[in-house]
């Protein structure tokens, strides 16, 4: 596949647009006039007591930005956000070199603050003249005073009660706003990816703006760069990527930048799209930075507004420790309260998120239930997964007990590697532990000497079969303080390919629930009781078969894709109608 460089609109062929020249030489007067001047001593303290001294580098900085930002035709927001960490960070270095000043970590922080605020006004507005330009040439000529345009067709539909009277919903214009897409091979990036394709081959026009690959592994795919924008066909959708900072080991205060550098650098990308006049915009969650900007465009443009929520994120950023200040939790959930309740629709992927979404404040009538599928057809019973064994020198009478996914903190992969310690003098039972991530290389060090314990890379999508065929049982854990706030989407091919679960979670949460009668679920952190659970399915075939039947039997009936995205299809066509008849509020039709 082709990947090219690309910025928002037609490729520029400089780095400085035709007038960056002049920008770029005012910036330069500006930032150095500013430092001079910030340094003399006296000059500081007395602007201070009279502006303030966030409110200085507010505005200071805000200008700064713009010059920068108009200056250049090509990745405009990396680079604007890159100039202002590098010369704000000069600025506090140079004030630590005088006796009368000092350097102060916020003053940077408000600096880039100021740097991405001004990249979305300045962005948004650019957005605004080219909408205003494009509906002014739609509009026609004017007509001499008291000349009427000419009536060509008298209306044959009522538009209040023909919901097709303003725009044809069989034909659907879908910006999809997420951080992660193909080729990623697992979590969000996988569903995403399907769902837009799926909308294409309806015949649907699909756009999606995301980011480069770097999931699981929290490395950029090779072929793709994480310091520029690209432009892509993949199967019928055109995909846009924008720059983001991508940490190597990831911990809390960096899983933030790394959300905020992705919301920023796709600010123009997304008002960009104003041109095209998308009748939705999809935004997945996480990452919540990109709610504001969607609602913003949205409410300016007039498309619809769906935000669809994989993981609470913020809840689970402070259930797993990851973040931890509670006067900054506070102050984040009131944003997001407000934020859920503007959007036109928001689905999650299990009952208990959809719960927890309306005890944040979303309307019922604007809550939809949309679990994660599974392509039934491709992954079944019926695959045979003895290559896979076999490659890993595994018996053909052997158990195998199989976890696949991201290896990550959420998973609770620690209770892994101590099951298979408790039955390492089980010879029957053998594990293969795919898949990569934070917790991979700590998981293989407590496995080294478990000669029955086998790793894998992640697997391509179309050996997906092959591998979660190779099972006898499906191994599910879950730390308990991650319950409800995320719902594992490995589960669905776990259950199509007809094979026994074992699950770790509470037993009213709705892991518990969908795994209950098809396979067997131990309490969270419970070693011994995963190992025991594991055992117990190996010594008995037939509770294996059983279980497998309905694992099956649940997801033909609840989650095969083409129903469960006729479904979503059927919702979006709904708000959009809506929006075309003035309808008030939505409704989500219930599921």
């Amino acid at each position: 596949m082709r990947i090219e460089s690309s910025r928002p609109g037609e490729r520029a062929a400089t780095l400085l647009s035709p007038r960056g020249k002049l920008w770029l030489t005012g910036a330069a007067l500006f930032c150095l006039t500013m430092l001079v001047v910030g340094n003399l001593p006296g000059n500081a303290q007395g602007l201070n007591r009279v502006f303030g001294d966030k409110v200085m580098h507010l505005g200071a900085y805000a200008c700064l930005s713009g010059a920068i930002f108009l200056s250049l035709s090509r990745y405009r927001a990396a680079i604007t956000l890159t100039s202002i960490a590098l010369l704000g960070s000069m600025d506090e270095l140079i004030q630590s070199l005088f006796s009368y000043r000092s350097s102060d970590l916020s003053d940077l922080l408000t600096d880039l603050l100021a740097a991405a605020l001004t990249i979305g006004a300045v962005t948004v507005a650019s957005a605004l003249s080219a909408h205003t330009a494009v509906s002014r040439q739609g509009a026609g000529p004017e007509l001499p005073a008291g000349e009427q345009p000419p009536q060509f067709l008298e209306p044959s539909v009522d538009p209040v009660h023909d919901l097709h009277a303003y725009r044809d919903t069989t034909h659907m214009k879908i910006l999809m706003y997420c951080l992660n897409y193909a080729p990623e091979l697992t979590g969000i990036g996988k569903y995403t990816s399907e769902q837009a394709e799926w909308l294409v081959a309806q015949g649907h026009e699909v756009r999606v703006i995301t980011a480069p690959p770097y999931y699981p592994e929290w490395r950029i795919t090779e072929g793709y760069s994480a310091s520029s924008y690209a432009r892509e066909m993949r199967n019928g959708v055109t995909v846009l990527r924008a720059p983001l900072w991508v940490p190597r080991k990831p911990s809390g205060l960096k899983r933030l930048v790394h959300l905020a550098t992705f919301a920023a650098s796709t600010l123009p990308l997304l008002f960009w799209q104003a041109r095209w006049k998308p009748d939705a915009v999809l935004v997945v969650e996480p990452p919540l930075f990109c709610s504001p900007a969607t609602l913003l465009f949205g409410k300016v443009f007039g498309s619809k507004t769906w935000l669809h929520i994989q993981d609470f994120e913020v809840d689970a950023a402070f259930a797993l420790g990851l973040l931890k200040s509670k006067r900054a939790r506070q102050l984040v959930e009131r944003v997001e309260r407000w934020l859920l309740r503007k959007f036109d629709r928001v689905s999650t992927i299990s009952q208990a998120m959809k719960r927890l979404a309306q005890a944040k404040g979303v309307d019922a009538n604007r809550l939809v239930h949309f679990p994660n599928w599974v392509d039934v057809a491709s992954i079944h019973p019926g695959v045979d997964g003895q290559s896979v064994r076999g490659a890993l020198g595994i018996p053909k009478d052997a158990i195998v007990a199989l976890y696949s996914g991201n290896m990550g903190r959420k998973q609770g992969l620690e209770m892994l590697g101590e099951a298979a310690g408790l039955l390492r003098h089980t010879e029957k039972i053998h594990f293969i532990l795919c898949g990569d991530g934070p917790g991979k290389a700590e998981l293989e060090k407590a496995c080294e000497q478990l000669p029955r314990t086998h790793f894998l890379p992640l697997q391509p999508v179309e050996r997906l079969p092959l591998l979660l065929a190779s099972a006898d049982i499906h191994l599910l854990p879950q730390r308990a303080d991650a319950a409800d706030l995320v719902m594992p989407s490995k589960l669905t091919g776990m259950l199509a390919s007809g094979k026994a679960i074992v699950a770790t979670a509470g037993d009213d949460t709705e892991v518990a629930l969908v795994v209950k009668g098809r396979g067997i679920v131990v309490a969270p952190g419970n070693s011994l009781a995963l190992a025991t659970a594991i055992q117990a399915l190996a010594d008995d075939d037939a509770l294996r078969t059983t279980y497998g039947n309905a694992a099956r039997q649940y997801a033909e009936t609840n989650l095969a894709l083409d129903s469960l995205l006729a479904r979503f299809e059927e919702n979006l066509a709904g708000a959009i109608h809506e929006s075309a008849i003035g309808d008030g509020r939505p409704t989500a039709r219930r599921s």
